[in-house]
């Protein structure tokens, strides 16, 4: 309440999983698994994380959120892999307003992998729970690289799918132009838990660079002769000057998909509909607009005909490798 009553708008709740430990304090079982999301430090997170008095404990925080006018926000950073457990953070709309899908975050960026996640997830949500959809963070580092490999065809289709999902999306700083994570030399990473860190959990300073505003050697973050906090990366290649004008753009591009979201959905959690597609297309209706995406190498003829286009990667018909379009229904 301290903050709320400052006018906060609401809090990213991290840990939200975690914040209840075992009353018994019995030791976790080992890690049999890679999966990121089955556990940390060689163990299952079983009597750490996702303990039943949690709810409780965001039931009476959603009771003081919901005292305020407008009712305040509660974001939680919910680490977990079983889409039903997920569901629970919501309760019966009186937990969390919005909880982190990381199923979506460490899916493939392949159309069976997405589309079974938002799938599964629309499935076991409650009526009226809103989905949170977003792919980089300061612990995963950045979709432009670990999803597509710098290439901009693909970081291009990763925002029409995450903008052009029902709920709500959640932009990482730099995603909007297209921003990688940065190569930073063990000797100057910050963060002492990752520091020697190797694949998915590598250094997580990799996501925590300056933000990159313009091409000068500081990036615009500080001043010049400013050393900053961890090193610039390629700022001469990304930045947000030298796509702020220009409409063909990455950040052009984000800015076309955001302003077509809001005029379309207008605020509202739209319906989604799987359409039928084959080999990398990922198809579906969503409100009144259908959206087709190309997330394999090969080019691919659209499963449903676009008549009047809205939004598009494409060059070309049949839609090319890494290309998508949106669609009036």
């Amino acid at each position: 309440r301290f903050w709320f009553d400052r006018g906060v708008a609401g809090f990213r709740i991290d840990v939200a999983h975690g914040l209840y430990k075992d009353a018994e304090l019995r030791d976790n079982p080992p890690l049999s698994s890679e999966d990121p999301l089955a556990g940390r430090f060689g163990q299952q997170m079983t009597y750490s994380a996702n303990r039943p008095e949690t709810h409780g404990v965001f039931r009476d925080w959603r009771k003081a959120a919901e005292s305020y006018r407008p009712p305040r926000l509660l974001l939680g950073e919910t680490w977990v892999r079983d889409l039903s457990e997920l569901a629970s953070y919501y309760g019966r709309d009186d937990e969390l307003q919005l909880a982190f899908n990381f199923p979506f975050v460490f899916a493939r960026f392949a159309a069976q992998d997405l589309s079974g996640v938002v799938g599964a997830t629309l499935a076991r949500l409650p009526a009226g729970a809103c989905p949170v959809w977003t792919a980089s963070n300061h612990d995963v580092g950045r979709f432009p690289t670990r999803w597509c490999g710098g290439d901009e065809r693909k970081i291009r289709l990763a925002l029409m799918v995450l903008a052009m999902l029902p709920g709500t999306i959640v932009l990482y700083y730099g995603d909007e132009i297209g921003m990688t994570d940065v190569r930073v030399p063990v000797e100057l990473r910050r963060d002492h838990m990752s520091r020697q860190g190797t694949g998915w959990d590598g250094s997580r300073d990799r996501g925590r660079t300056p933000m990159q505003w313009d091409a000068s050697p500081s990036a615009g973050f500080t001043a010049e002769g400013v050393t900053p906090w961890l090193p610039v990366g390629d700022a001469v290649a990304c930045n947000v000057a030298a796509q702020r004008d220009d409409p063909a753009s990455v950040l052009g591009f984000c800015r076309s998909l955001l302003a077509l979201r809001r005029a379309e959905f207008r605020g509202t959690i739209v319906p989604y509909d799987l359409l039928r597609a084959e080999g990398g297309i990922w198809a579906y209706r969503v409100g009144h607009l259908t959206v087709q995406v190309n997330l394999s190498d090969q080019p691919a003829t659209l499963p449903v005909p676009a008549r009047e286009i809205l939004l598009s990667t494409a060059e070309e018909s049949p839609l090319g490798a890494w290309q998508g379009v949106i669609a009036r229904t």
